[in-house]
C-alpha cells in the first residue's frame, strides 16, 4: 500500500470522525437546551357534571428559558381520582412554544366517574363523606426543535374541594 493511499484513507476516516463528532456535540447542546422549559397549571375546571360524564378544561403555561423555539408535538395527561385513572387527554396538535417565551395551552377534557364509582352522584356523596377527595394529573409533553426531542413530565396533584371551591389549592 502506498503513502498516498493510506494517507487519503487517514483523512477520509479523520473527516468522517470529525463530522460525527460535530453532530454529536450539536444534538448534545439542542437536547440540554430543551431541559430549559417548565410548565405551571393556571386552570383546572369542571364545566359539565352529569351522570354519565364530567367534563371541563386545562390550562397550562409552557415558559421558555432557552434561545430555542420548539413545537410541542404532543400532550398526554390522565387524570385520577383517588389513584383511580378516570380518563385521559391526548393532543397531537402541534403548538409553537417560542424561544425565551410562554404560551398558554388549553384542553378540553371528558372524565368517565363509571370508572371510579357508578355516577356524579356517588363521588359527590364521596366527598362530602370524606371531606375531600385527591385528583391527581400525570403526563407529559412531547418537545421537538430541528431532529432533537425531549420529554417534559408533567405531574399536578390537588382536591375535589380545591378544584371546585377554590380553596387550599397547590400553586
Amino acid at each position: 500500500m502506498s503513502l498516498k493511499k493510506t494517507l487519503v484513507g487517514v483523512g477520509i476516516l479523520g473527516g468522517l470522525g470529525a463530522f460525527v463528532y460535530a453532530f454529536y456535540a450539536y444534538a448534545k447542546k439542542q437536547a440540554a437546551l430543551l431541559d430549559n422549559y417548565t410548565w405551571k397549571i393556571l386552570d383546572l375546571t369542571f364545566d359539565s357534571y352529569d351522570l354519565q360524564a364530567v367534563k371541563g378544561k386545562i390550562k397550562i403555561l409552557f415558559t421558555s428559558q432557552s434561545d430555542v423555539e420548539v413545537v410541542i408535538e404532543k400532550f398526554v395527561m390522565n387524570f385520577y381520582f383517588n389513584g383511580a385513572q378516570v380518563g385521559y387527554v391526548e393532543d397531537d396538535t402541534p403548538f409553537i412554544l417560542p424561544a425565551r417565551g410562554t404560551a398558554p395551552i388549553s384542553f378540553q377534557y371528558t372524565l368517565n366517574p363509571q370508572l371510579v364509582f357508578g355516577n356524579i352522584t356517588d363521588i359527590v356523596n364521596y366527598a362530602l363523606n370524606k371531606q375531600d377527595a385527591a385528583i391527581s394529573l400525570r403526563g407529559f409533553a412531547s418537545l421537538k426543535s430541528g431532529f432533537v426531542s425531549a420529554t417534559l413530565p408533567i405531574t399536578y396533584d390537588t382536591t375535589l374541594k380545591c378544584v371546585l371551591y377554590n380553596q387550599n389549592c397547590p400553586k
